[in-house]
């Protein structure tokens, strides 16, 4: 009976969903040296938080689009998306039956993020950090 419990469960669960279902770190590494300290924006699906590059984070494996962008004023502010792919785990649902393939599909465990992602580092030519201070005349 035992045995009959044990295939079952193997059977109507997904070898993705077994393996990925925690979080997943990336690396954010700047791709300059000047990026050591710039602060980036972390987007996934409608949350986002802040960080400091080089950084690791955690995000958890899914459907869901995770993009990186510096958040700096003087540098510039494109978006970089993180990769994904089929996770190779995935791929073992074929040893249950093919029911993990529907799952781990609905789940979005099948997808593996990129380990490491290389932010673009640039500054904007001409842009001051401070704030110009102008004199002012009065009359006497």
């Amino acid at each position: 009976m035992k045995i009959l419990i044990a295939v079952a469960i193997l059977a109507l669960s997904g070898c993705s969903t077994m393996f990925n279902s925690g979080s997943q770190p990336i690396s954010l590494r700047p791709d300059s040296p000047d990026g050591d300290g710039i602060s980036v924006e972390v987007r996934q699906s409608g949350t986002y938080f802040s960080a400091k590059l080089p950084t690791t984070i955690d995000v958890s494996p899914g459907w869901k689009e995770v993009s990186v962008q510096v958040s700096e004023k003087c540098f510039e502010q494109r978006p970089v998306q993180v990769q994904r792919s089929v996770s190779g785990t995935y791929w073992l649902n074929i040893f249950n039956g093919g029911w993990g393939f529907i799952l781990d599909a609905a789940t979005g465990t099948m997808w593996s993020y990129d380990n490491a992602v290389r932010v673009p580092i640039k500054k904007i030519d001409g842009c001051s950090d401070h704030a110009s201070v102008t004199d002012t005349k009065t009359d006497s």
